[in-house]
């Protein structure tokens, strides 16, 4: 039942108990140690005329063969809204092995952009991790999201965004959809005490598939429609499920209830994590 290979979570954390809560170093891929990135002064960049060097680019031409890149910065955003903003772009543009801290509002928010991409980024102790509005089609893969406090990835009104192999820990609810949040993927993530690790306020949204995931010590709500397995018999782990496995397929026995009004359940949970670290 264990997955473990699949994907990128197998990859590359080490995690230590620190106060309940997970402490992250990363090796071999995404953010390395904090000396191979180099300062960078908040980036806003409004339309594709933004997309120049002065704003972070350090290669691409902003094709889908060839995206432009924002790579390797350390962006300290304490007393300014943003760390990264980006709106109104058609480009191609890809945000990759970033730390970003402090935002007061959002670390990496992205509004009304195409052809995006966020990749091994640090997102921390900011009001929102990242926020993807009116943005169909991102990927947002291998990322860290910690001690964010109103939610670590906030999506509103945004369609078809692939969401895998992210790490969401502590701080407010990990994934918080909002309004019309429709259609997207959240694949093999591990949500590790988040406040709730899903929260699915989309009402007139719904459709999102959301399964592979492991959930510790933290649930998740819907009041839209959605479905919480692979379509081929396997959902989520949940670390309180606490049921039985009667035949030993790894899948319990009884669906696992999801929070809120839509009376939606994983009607496949899964009876061990997909995703292994050194401390299991």
């Amino acid at each position: 039942m264990n997955r473990v290979g699949k994907s990128g979570m197998r990859r590359r954390l080490a995690i230590a108990l620190l106060c309940g809560v997970v402490t992250l170093t990363w090796f071999v891929v995404g953010v390395g140690a904090e000396g191979d990135l180099i300062p960078h002064s908040p980036i806003e960049i409004l339309g594709d005329a933004g997309f120049t060097v002065e704003n972070g680019i350090v290669a691409g031409t902003g094709t889908n063969e060839d995206p432009y890149l924002i790579m390797g910065w350390s962006i300290d955003a304490t007393g300014t809204s943003f760390g990264v903003h980006v709106e109104g772009t058609t480009k191609a543009f890809a945000i990759e092995e970033c730390r970003v801290l402090g935002a007061s509002s959002t670390a990496i928010d992205l509004v009304d952009v195409k052809r995006a991409s966020i990749t091994g980024c640090e997102m921390e102790n900011s009001f929102f991790g990242l926020a993807i509005k009116n943005s169909d089609n991102v990927s947002i893969a291998d990322n860290t999201f910690s001690e964010n406090e109103y939610a670590a990835l906030f999506i509103i009104n945004s369609s078809n965004n692939d969401i895998h192999d992210n790490l969401l820990c502590a701080g407010g609810p990990g994934i918080l959809f909002y309004e019309n949040a429709m259609n997207n993927t959240v694949r093999d993530n591990v949500f590790d005490h988040c406040k709730i690790g899903i929260s699915i306020l989309s009402l007139a949204g719904g459709g999102n598939r959301i399964y592979y995931n492991d959930f510790l010590s933290c649930r998740a709500a819907s009041e839209a429609c959605n479905l919480w397995n692979d379509g081929k018999g396997t959902g989520n782990y949940w670390s309180e499920y606490g049921r039985k496995d009667a035949d030993g397929d790894g899948i319990g026995d009884v669906p696992y209830r999801i929070f809120g009004s839509g009376y939606e359940y994983d009607y496949h949970p899964a009876m061990s994590p997909f995703h292994r670290t050194p401390d299991r």
